[in-house]
């Protein structure tokens, strides 16, 4: 299987090193470099195609919005995690909509980033064996899950956020599935934290949600009424589906 080839675009050089140094230890990994300004680190994305850019929201030359924007506009672009310490909703809003796949806020553990980088691999699916070089990222159906949840008004920085995606797509078209006994524990193991924590986070990022002013999407699959965890998890699958299906590419 094809390492995932990996570029960091970052104002401080420690950051970069770091990355460097924990991408170094992972066998199914490859460094391709870094840069502290935007116009080089888009030169390079360009002539090197990463698989996966990991930069931050501030860079020398032109800022991390720019970049995002013109990374995802790339032939064959890679998927953009960005890290920061901005935790405004309205940044990490643009940086969705701008193309990136995923958005941590700063300081990020390296071991999470580390998974980040798997999940995003496995859910575009960019390895798959006969894929004719340049051809487009098959679909992301982590995107896909998180522009569902966007619309009803969660906040993709809560881990509850990152846990409901994994639990929707754990689900499937299984809707007798048991939630508590099969799902949570599975991203228990995966996240290194207990079936309760996932539980509560989901929970937590559902309240949030329910706080703010509803949106149509979430008027449409819930009305008033706040879900519980399972009835989030299984209206979100239940979504998913048929985009996915619609999505996939013909044979």
């Amino acid at each position: 299987m094809a390492k995932i080839r990996i570029y960091c675009a970052d104002c401080s050089p420690r950051s970069c090193e770091n990355l460097r140094a924990a991408v170094g230890k992972e066998a199914d990994m490859q460094w391709l470099g870094s840069a502290t300004e935007g116009g080089r680190a888009l030169s390079e994305i360009s002539r090197l195609a990463p698989d996966i850019v990991v930069q931050t929201l501030v860079l020398q030359g032109f800022d991390g919005f720019a970049l995002i924007e013109r990374v995802c506009a790339l032939p064959a672009p890679p998927a953009v995690i960005v890290t920061s310490h901005m935790t405004r909703e309205c940044c990490i809003e643009e940086c969705i909509r701008l193309g990136a796949s995923h958005y941590l806020v700063k300081p990020v553990p390296t071991e999470l980033l580390i998974r980040r980088i798997r999940d995003i691999r496995r859910l575009r699916g960019r390895f798959s064996q006969g894929e004719a070089p340049g051809s487009p990222a098959p679909p992301r159906s982590g995107e896909i899950a998180g522009g569902l949840l966007r619309e009803i008004g969660m906040n993709p920085t809560l881990k509850g956020y990152g846990y409901l995606i994994d639990a929707a797509l754990a689900v499937g078209d299984q809707p007798r599935v048991q939630i508590a006994r099969d799902v949570y524990p599975k991203i228990a193991r995966k996240f290194g934290v207990s079936a309760e924590s996932v539980e509560r986070a989901v929970r937590h990022a559902i309240e949030a949600a329910w706080t703010r002013a509803a949106t149509e999407k979430r008027s449409g699959l819930f009305g008033e009424e706040r879900p519980t965890n399972r009835r989030m998890i299984l209206a979100l699958a239940r979504e998913i589906e048929p985009l996915l299906r619609a999505a996939e590419p013909e044979r």
